[in-house]
């Protein structure tokens, strides 16, 4: 096939894609206007091929690829000969530089346990894993840029802009921030450059492993106070209610490889992950079973077949860009609350105060939800919406958890005050309130680090609020105060209740 057979055939699966067939189904192309539209339409995408052509083969594209490298040296100082190797090198192409990466990582493995390096068809098998799920993630950087081409080509002929004048806009794309997003396509591809070099090295030191029969690994972090509260929590044990921070941690955690795969849990825990692993040398096994293949890469649609096999369901409020995987486990109070303590400990100091943690059996007359990610919510036979905790590694919208609960029934609910805005957002406008007590606050708050904090009592509406700020709410209504049998809590609760 010619290379303008080709250009011919890629410009109508753009077209296709672009939806923009029928701008010239109901035009003839003998007229000249619709002609030259069409030429100069032609004409812009051959040159954004050509651009997108020329930078994926060139030395700037594989500078993303060998930047992250040497940022992963920097973390790995056992690698550093081996970088300095591999960043000598020359690669035709970003898969053989992530095989030759694959390779060294592999190596490293085998150097940890003073092994002689051996390669099998698992090995194979790994780095196809690898491979593949880069490119995967190339096409759906390639997917959000062609949203906003899409949308920049619309929009320029709605307005009758002349196409050559689109092409500075179109060009400038890698620049502009994605929809629902804070990075633009050039930091997306710097993230996903770092965090896959990261996801190739640490498949060949776990493949290495497993060729030799060794059954467990422990976690290694970066070992500095930047190591977040995800990595923290797979790689060390911490005493009870303790803040997951580097200096708070105990003794490391032994992982089961098989187990610690199967849980879909494991280095890179997440985009710019620092974290691989360490060989626990008394698991080897010289049974001599058939070797694993280790993927450390998701297969997004086999990991939601999953989800829906196990009761899971997706939801996504109406008009909002987030949902969640979500199941109803009502009747499990253990397991709902094991969840929730999880879900906890991902959130900051700052806020985890704030999530009530309640005995087991408290739960036992609620409906409970969790989700894939762990998040939790309980509602109460009176519509009161408890122990609401959205996971913030790996994150879930809080949103989309809160608009759920309504959905199964939720009309109100209370809180401390530093979620106001959140609450008003999602539709439940204050009623009353009763003032910070310090005999009653939660064990995680901190006098002198953490702010005192009045409760305030929600209903569900579905409205914004009148009071931009809880400010505002406090200049215009009453703090409920305490009479008789009842305390200020109760009293405010009656009347926000009373107000339903």
């Amino acid at each position: 096939m010619s290379i303008q057979s080709e250009r011919n055939y890629t410009n109508e699966l753009i077209l296709n894609y672009l939806d923009l067939w029928p701008e010239f189904q109901y035009k003839s192309l003998e007229d000249s206007r619709s002609l030259r539209y069409y030429v100069l339409l032609m004409n812009l995408i051959d040159n954004q091929l050509d651009a997108g052509i020329r930078w994926l083969d060139s030395d700037d594209a594989r500078d993303y690829f060998f930047a992250e490298a040497e940022y992963q040296r920097e973390v790995f100082q056992s690698l550093e000969n081996e970088w300095d190797e591999i960043l000598e090198s020359k690669y035709p192409s970003v898969e053989a530089l992530l095989s030759e990466v694959y390779r060294r990582g592999k190596a490293q493995g085998y150097s940890d346990m003073q092994e002689h390096i051996k390669y099998t068809e698992a090995d194979k098998q790994a780095l196809r894993f690898i491979t593949e799920y880069n490119v995967g993630l190339i096409q759906r950087i390639d997917n959000d840029v062609r949203t906003q081409i899409k949308y920049k080509l619309v929009k320029g002929a709605i307005a009758g802009e002349h196409p050559y004048s689109l092409a500075p806009q179109i060009l400038s794309i890698a620049e502009e921030q994605l929809a629902d997003s804070i990075f633009t396509p050039r930091h997306r591809a710097t993230m996903i450059a770092r965090t896959e070099i990261s996801r190739t090295q640490n498949t060949g030191i776990l493949q290495s492993y497993v060729n030799e029969g060794y059954t467990e690994v422990k976690i290694l972090t970066a070992e500095d106070d930047n190591v977040c509260a995800t990595c923290l929590y797979y790689a060390y044990h911490f005493d009870r209610g303790a803040e997951l921070t580097y200096a708070n941690r105990n003794g490391e955690k032994v992982h089961n490889i098989k187990k610690l795969l199967d849980g879909g849990n494991f280095p890179p825990f997440h985009p710019l992950c620092r974290c691989t692993y360490l060989s626990v040398w008394e698991s080897k096994n010289s049974s001599g079973e058939k070797l694993d293949v280790v993927n450390l890469t998701i297969d997004h649609s086999k990991y939601i077949e999953e989800l829906l096999n196990n009761g899971f369901h997706k939801y996504t409020p109406k008009g909002r860009p987030h949902g969640v995987y979500i199941k109803r486990i009502t009747g499990d109070s253990q397991e709902f609350r094991e969840s929730l303590l999880k879900s906890k400990s991902t959130n900051s100091n700052r806020d985890k105060w704030r999530v009530d943690v309640h005995d087991a059996t408290d739960y036992d007359d609620c409906e409970l939800f969790i989700t894939d990610h762990g998040s939790t919510i309980a509602i109460k036979p009176n519509g009161d919406i408890i122990s609401v905790c959205a996971s913030q590694h790996p994150k879930d919208s809080g949103e989309a958890l809160l608009r759920y609960a309504v959905a199964k029934g939720g009309t109100k609910l209370d809180s401390y005050d530093g979620n106001y805005k959140f609450y008003r957002k999602c539709g439940f406008e204050p009623v009353s309130y009763c003032e910070f007590d310090e005999e009653f606050a939660p064990d995680e708050w901190v006098k002198g680090v953490n702010k005192p904090e009045h409760i305030i009592f929600f209903k569900y509406t579905g409205n914004q609020s009148e009071y931009e700020t809880k400010h505002d709410f406090y200049d215009v209504v009453e703090v409920s105060e305490g009479e008789s049998d009842l305390s200020a809590y109760d009293v405010a609760e009656k009347v926000r209740d009373d107000s339903l």
